[in-house]
């Protein structure tokens, strides 16, 4: 059995994805890395099971760049999956249905669940009273946000690119990768905040990450985020 969920509604993908890996015990799932070789894992998946009749092997990754996706003799192989073995996908962007990749699930009649992206919001002015320091502003325009369904990941992926942003100008404001229209509302909030701090909250946006991906609410995480930066 394969299974993929991918699409830019990261939120309800993420969602599917857990609660289908939650129908297997834990003893056997088995979580592999997105850069994992295709020999690892086809020795992983020919290795009978140890727990019980069925395993089921999880690749995740936010951006799709698994080079997996890329590799034939991976991709010959699927066809000759293990009976008792299941290998599911959970892919957040970059998925392009005229890869090799796609055209090999979708020849092979693989469980492919695509979730489209939902209308919202803007989340520009959230981002804006986040970096402000408007504490009030950001819960009420966040709240906003998720009640519209705009998506979480999205959300979150929009505060990363805002102090990738704000990071890129305090280490060279003449960066090319910084728009002249840009470079002034960048100034006006990198003078709150010094390039320590910025790299304090950076990383402590990795972590949102990480316990949202490990099956924590992303909406909360949100907000817990929130306070950090305006707390």
């Amino acid at each position: 059995m394969i299974t993929l969920f991918y699409g830019p509604d990261l939120s309800s993908s993420r969602q599917e994805f857990l609660r289908f890996k939650a129908e297997f015990a834990p003893a056997e799932v088995v979580s592999l890395p997105e850069d994992t070789k295709a020999v690892a894992i086809l020795a992983a998946l020919e290795t009978s099971p140890l727990f019980g009749p069925h395993r089921l092997f999880t690749i995740e990754s936010f951006s799709g760049k698994v080079p997996l996706f890329k590799d034939s003799y991976f991709l010959d192989y699927l066809p000759r999956l293990p009976e008792g073995s299941a290998i599911v996908f959970w892919v957040g962007e970059g998925l392009l249905e005229s890869s090799l990749f796609m055209k090999t699930l979708r020849s092979l009649k693989a469980d492919v669940r695509q979730f489209k992206e939902k209308k919202a919001g803007s989340v520009f002015p959230f981002l804006a009273a986040l970096l402000s320091g408007n504490r009030a502003a950001a819960y009420r325009d966040l709240i906003s946000l998720i009640r519209e369904e705009q998506n979480g990941f999205y959300i979150l992926t929009m505060i990363a690119w805002q102090l990738r942003q704000l990071l890129t100008f305090c280490y060279d404001p003449r960066s090319p990768l910084i728009s002249s229209f840009g470079r002034s509302s960048l100034s006006a909030i990198a003078k709150r905040y010094p390039v320590s701090r910025l790299e304090a909250l950076y990383r402590r946006l990795h972590r949102t990450d990480r316990e949202s991906k490990s099956g924590g609410d992303i909406n909360f995480e949100l907000f817990k985020f929130v306070e950090t930066v305006n707390g």
